[in-house]
C-alpha cells in the first residue's frame, strides 16, 4: 500500500507542477504539499463524502455551524475539512454541481471562509498551520483553478 500511496503521491505531485504552470499560479510550497496530500487523501471516495468523522454524511452548513459551536480544538479540524471539500468538489466536479441547488459561489464563499477560520483558530497553537489556512483562503479562487487543471491532468498531457 505504501508503494501506491507513494506513486499516487508523485502523481498528484507531477499534476499539480503541471496544472500551475498552465494557470501561472505560483504558491508557496507548504501549500502545494498541503494540496498534493489533499488530493491524495480525497483519492479514496470515503475520504471526501465523509464528514469530519469516518463515514459521515453531512452537509456543509451544517458542518459550518458545527464547526462555529466547537470547542477550540474541534473547530479548526472541522474548517480545515470544509474547506477541502470545496476545494475539491469545485476542482474535480465542477460540471456535475451545475445542476445543484446550492451554487459555485456557494461552496467558493464556504471554502474560503472556512479557511479563514481555520486560520485564525490556528495562530494561537501553530502559527505556520495559520500561515497555510490564511494562504489558501486568500487564494482560494487560483487553488480552484488548479484543481481544475489536476483534474484534467491526463486530457492536458496527452494534448501536448
Amino acid at each position: 500500500m505504501l508503494l501506491l500511496t507513494n506513486s499516487m503521491q508523485a502523481y498528484f505531485r507531477e499534476a499539480l507542477d503541471a496544472a500551475m504552470r498552465k494557470a501561472n499560479i505560483h504558491v508557496t510550497e507548504t501549500a502545494q504539499v498541503y494540496v498534493v496530500h489533499l488530493l491524495n487523501e480525497f483519492s479514496r471516495t470515503e475520504v471526501v463524502f465523509s464528514g469530519t468523522d469516518y463515514g459521515e454524511n453531512i452537509s456543509m452548513a451544517l458542518m459550518f455551524d458545527r464547526a462555529m459551536s466547537a470547542d477550540h480544538l474541534e473547530a479548526p479540524k472541522i474548517y480545515r475539512h470544509l474547506g477541502d471539500i470545496s476545494l475539491y468538489m469545485l476542482g474535480f466536479f465542477r460540471e456535475s454541481m451545475v445542476k445543484r441547488v446550492v451554487s459555485h459561489d456557494y461552496y467558493k464563499e464556504m471554502g474560503a471562509q472556512a479557511y479563514l477560520h481555520a486560520s485564525s483558530l490556528s495562530r494561537a497553537h501553530a502559527s505556520h498551520r495559520a500561515a497555510l489556512f490564511y494562504e489558501l483562503y486568500e487564494r482560494f479562487n487560483d487553488m480552484v483553478l488548479v484543481v481544475e487543471n489536476v483534474a484534467k491532468y491526463k486530457q492536458i498531457t496527452e494534448n501536448n
